[in-house]
């Protein structure tokens, strides 16, 4: 009976190791916005969406491209303010990032919209036209220029819309 239970163990990882978190056509990205709006986004919504693309350098110096929409342009569909409404109270706000495995990473509103950082930060679809690899996708966040990438957060599942300071 001992065997049985060792032999039993290798074949529930493999299961693990082998089956993928999610497919990119059965994937989701929830965005929500400060006031509760929330839209969900399935990869071929996301395609639907204006695209943007942000070309990085790896080590072996190849060019890898990536392309999806601008992280701004989904946020706005939540009600994140923009233009002349981006300022006073509104310069608190800040996107919060969330992946599968709960690693999160924050973007000020101010540093992805065009009047101020205009910084190119993307939710990408695919790399070199093809689908992101699986421990990387079905979304994953690239921040152009950036060259530690600890902010290209992987495996994305939700975006929220946060205001900094509530409460202090």
């Amino acid at each position: 009976m001992p065997l049985l239970r060792y032999l039993a163990v290798p074949s529930l990882v493999a299961a693990l190791v082998v089956a993928p978190a999610q497919t990119q056509s059965s994937a989701t990205l929830a965005v929500v916005g400060e006031d509760g709006t929330s839209r969900t986004f399935t990869a071929a919504d996301l395609s639907a969406l204006p695209q943007a693309e942000v070309r990085t350098r790896e080590a072996d110096s190849s060019t890898v491209i990536f392309r999806g929409p601008a992280l701004r342009e989904l946020m706005t569909r939540v009600g994140a303010p923009a233009g002349r409404d981006l300022r006073g109270p509104a310069m608190t706000l800040a996107v919060l990032a969330e992946a599968a495995d709960n690693y999160r990473v924050g973007y000020m509103l101010a540093e992805i919209d065009e009047q101020f950082g205009a910084k190119s930060v993307i939710v990408a679809i695919t790399q070199n036209g093809q689908p992101l690899p699986s421990r990387d996708g079905p979304f994953r966040i690239v921040v152009a220029g950036e060259e530690h990438r600890a902010r290209w957060i992987r495996q994305l599942t939700t975006l929220r819309l946060v205001r900094l300071g509530k409460g202090s």
